[in-house]
């Protein structure tokens, strides 16, 4: 049996996180609850990234989905030690920028790729780059400006395959260390085994 972890709970957890992770930042965290389960936002402006953030806030998501056969399944977790299960079905994580990020990134992505239809910061925020890139006007939308500008402020190389390494360090995180991964309810494995004997028939 495991503990049942209120999603109410487990936002108070991540707030923690966050804080002692990034104390120099300030998080928005809100919970939803709706038919069947419930789920967590994040969102902050400029400072660490999205990926960063997950790797924090996301290890308090209780469920998982597979798309393959449509199924939500449950993640399990020890919380000091005690096996729990975490209300929040799935976290999500939202970054915004102000102008002054923006910019910044505009003119790192313009020494990489030039100055060619390069856009300015209300262009960018208006969406106007959406199609036009720094080796066309009407490119690919991986290679357009406001794609390389997206990945400029998220660490990305200039690829886009990789990553950074980036600028804030997350501080060590107490709450953090209370949990760990104890696995999930394997459904997707089961089944796959399932279908394996099905196929081969019964060990003799």
């Amino acid at each position: 049996m495991s503990e049942y972890i209120d999603t109410k709970e487990v936002a108070k957890l991540i707030r923690k996180a966050l804080k002692e992770s990034f104390p120099a930042y300030k998080f928005s965290v809100r919970l939803e609850r709706y038919a069947g389960g419930s789920s967590i936002t994040v969102s902050w402006t400029d400072g660490p990234t999205v990926n960063q953030v997950e790797q924090v806030a996301g290890v308090f998501e209780g469920s998982y989905f597979d798309g393959m056969i449509d199924y939500k399944g449950s993640r399990y977790h020890k919380l000091d030690g005690e096996r729990v299960h975490f209300g929040s079905d799935y976290i999500h994580c939202y970054r915004s920028h102000t102008d002054g990020a923006i910019c910044s990134a505009i003119i790192k992505a313009a020494m990489e790729y030039g100055t060619k239809n390069l856009p300015t910061v209300e262009d960018f925020k208006q969406g106007y780059c959406l199609s036009s890139g720094p080796m066309s006007d009407d490119h690919e939308t991986f290679w357009s400006w406001s794609n390389i500008i997206h990945r400029t402020m998220e660490g990305g190389d200039q690829h886009g395959d990789a990553f950074e390494e980036p600028e804030i360090e997350p501080q060590p995180s107490k709450t953090l260390a209370r949990v760990e991964f104890d696995g999930s309810d394997a459904y997707q494995c089961s089944q796959t085994s399932m279908a394996i004997n099905d196929v081969k028939g019964p060990v003799q």
